[in-house]
């Protein structure tokens, strides 16, 4: 580092030591006060679940706001948070429903909003309403919705409510269920929605005409403002907004006479700290020299070197009021294979690949060890995974053996193996789209380090994913690619990637992989009603997709987050890794 690159950092690091000393001096009136600093490396887009684009907002307003239902922070398990009780579904055989599935609930006696009004089922449809508005941009709220036909509210007991959904699939239930709810009152004082019907806006056609209504238009567009994005935010959850520094900090204080304290056992409703503050600092050599000093309580170093990780690991003083955490989260690498090309539809090669794939050196040398190697499209903390799947080893010679039994030898003497196919010699030649990132430059040199000794040739395409993915797996024009995959909570749809219907535009098929079996169990999984069935369907699927070798799994990448030791903070394998509202058991 030069002087005057090392004045620059002086100067931040002041700033932003100032500004952190400020915001102190700002959020805690005594020493008593007992707060968790919290290292963010970006401004959350929204603190608002309906209007958010980032999956890093959800740090923040998951303390705001609480679902109907949500997932265990330890177990995973869909739990009730504001209903009594999770649904039980109704077929609807007659009357003006018939045809669909109803849910019915209720919000518990408890639940109220802040000041102090209880929280119905006129929340929950008014949240509807807001999602389905055509002004509103919640594309993924308005994708849950679409199917709805209806919200029915109990007109003696105003906390029960029914939900009445078309064409349900199995993940209905749970999409349903994880719905923030908003407070009627709070967001529409005027009830400038309570005339129109939730099935005008959730009718596309119906929907446009309703923005002729400068009212219901004007609403739209106000909900969607930053005033209600980031400024008017007001949820059922244990924490409110206290004040906010556009990239700076984000200060949430605990409620007092909180409803949900009479609920100890349901993680989403416990407040254990007085207030949470996020501290934003996007620059990670700064963040790191604020931890050492002290002044943060948690951070996730992910996006930083591993390097750095183990370093603080192994300072001694550090290590002595801090804890290391490395939790896995839901996402996993995978090595794309295009099985419609005359090459990799030969089973054979695929599974050559996949000897010749080290992803216990890929572990080692681009992760620094912080993962865990999967095998299956299902996250290993679920109950449909299939514990039973083994991996295959690396082993070059292996690979090659297999590759001469199937007939793909170098005749021409000129270094890559070939196989006369359809009366037309094929090499194995291949094309390896890359981001240029380190992960993904690192992982093909180490690849076709392997692949030359067997006598395989790779070269490498550099191009952003998106242009990858628009241009080349949507049309088939590629042979390999990496793709991060993130998983839901919720039950796992196979259909768009692995049946055979939905290959290139029509589904995210990139592998272009076709097999009746797993067509069928896969349909299966969505039609049938019976839970046992669909587990079976899930286990054997995965028994298939392994023996298929469709692609190369690689490996789950562990978050690495420092806490100190002090903090009782929960850490899980449920994003985003750790949650400050809840104390370790």
């Amino acid at each position: 580092m030069n002087l005057s690159q090392f004045l620059i950092s002086s100067l931040l690091l002041s700033v932003i030591m100032l500004l952190s000393c400020r915001q102190n001096e700002a959020i805690s009136e005594s020493d008593e006060v007992e707060q968790v600093i919290v290292g963010l490396n970006i401004d959350p887009d929204s603190f608002n679940p309906i209007l958010s684009n980032s999956s890093r907002s959800r740090e923040v307003f998951q303390y705001l706001f609480v679902r109907l239902a949500d997932y265990d922070y330890e177990s995973q398990e869909l739990k009730p948070v504001l209903i009594k009780a999770l649904p039980i579904e109704e077929k609807i055989t007659d009357g003006p429903w018939k045809g669909t599935t109803a849910y019915p609930m209720e919000i518990r006696e408890e639940a109220m909003w802040n000041d102090g009004q209880a929280i119905t089922g006129e929340d929950v449809l008014f949240t509807c309403k807001i999602a389905a508005h055509p002004s509103v941009p919640s594309p993924g709220w308005k994708l849950v919705l679409k199917d709805v036909a209806h919200i029915e509210i109990d007109e003696l007991n105003k906390k029960k409510f029914t939900i009445y959904v078309r064409n349900t699939t199995f993940q209905t239930y749970e999409y349903l269920l994880s719905m923030e709810i908003f407070p009627k009152h709070f967001y529409d004082a005027l009830g400038v929605l309570d005339s129109v019907a939730f099935e005008e806006l959730n009718d596309e056609s119906l929907a446009q005409q309703l923005l002729q209504d400068s009212a219901v238009a004007e609403f739209g567009k106000q909900f969607s403002s930053i005033e209600f994005s980031k400024n008017r935010v007001e949820g059922a959850g244990p924490y409110r907004l206290e004040s906010y520094e556009s990239n700076q900090y984000i200060v949430l204080s605990k409620k007092e006479n909180y409803w949900g304290e009479g609920f100890p056992d349901i993680d989403q409703l416990e407040s254990y700290p007085e207030r949470i503050v996020f501290q934003i600092i996007k620059d990670a050599t700064t963040a790191l020299t604020i931890l050492k000093n002290g002044e943060l309580d948690i951070i996730d170093l992910s996006r930083t070197s591993f390097t750095q990780f183990d370093e603080l690991k192994k300072d001694s003083l550090f290590d002595a009021e801090f804890q290391f955490y490395t939790p896995q989260i839901p996402r996993y690498l995978v090595l794309l294979l295009n099985n419609e090309d005359v090459r990799l539809a030969d089973k054979e090669v695929r599974i050559a690949f996949s000897h010749l794939t080290d992803v216990d050196r890929i572990i080692r040398q681009l992760e620094g060890g912080y993962a865990r190697r999967v095998n299956s499209p299902i996250h290993f903390s679920k109950k449909e995974y299939n514990s039973n799947l083994g991996f295959p080893e690396f082993d070059i010679a292996k690979a090659n053996a297999i590759l001469d039994n199937a007939g793909w030898v170098d005749s021409d003497g000129n270094g890559i193996r070939d196989k006369v196919i359809g009366g037309k010699k094929e090499e194995l030649s291949f094309l390896f789209h890359i981001t240029g990132s380190n992960i993904s430059t690192s992982l093909y040199t180490i690849i076709k380090d392997a692949c030359d000794q067997a006598g395989i040739s790779i070269d490498a395409v550099t191009k952003p994913f998106g242009a990858t993915r628009s241009e080349n797996l949507v049309t088939g024009d590629y042979h390999m690619t990496l793709m991060m995959k993130t998983l839901p909570p919720v039950k796992r749809d196979l259909y768009l990637i692995y049946h055979s219907s939905a290959v290139g535009s029509l589904g995210q098929n990139y592998l272009r992989y076709s097999n009746d079996e797993a067509d069928a169990l896969i349909e299966l999984i969505r039609d049938t009603e019976d839970e046992e069935e669909r587990m079976s369907a899930y286990l054997k699927v995965q028994e298939i997709i392994v023996e298929d070798v469709p692609q190369i799994f690689l490996y789950g990448p562990q978050l690495r987050i420092v806490g100190k030791e002090s903090i009782e903070l929960t850490i899980s394998d449920k994003r985003p890794g750790f949650f400050v509202n809840a104390k370790a058991e």
